[in-house]
């Protein structure tokens, strides 16, 4: 093998583990989008709940008994 084949062989070795990357980075971003996907849902539904517990807690300190209904 001549010094230019070498130098060939490592580019193309390169560009692979570059395109490697490429998709790795890819992947990550992607992930990092279904985690903020998954914290977004997760703090709607904790306000949802705590809505509820508050609209619950009203009701059951009021003295109204037609507020059950």
């Amino acid at each position: 093998m001549n010094l230019e084949e070498v130098v060939e062989k490592q580019f193309g070795e390169i560009k692979k583990e570059n395109e490697k990357i490429s998709k790795l980075k890819s992947k990550v971003k992607q992930i990092e989008t279904q985690i903020d996907r998954a914290l977004k849902q997760r703090s709607e539904k904790e306000q949802l709940i705590q809505k509820f517990i508050a609209d619950v807690h009203k009701i059951v300190s009021t003295k109204d008994d037609k507020a059950y209904c």
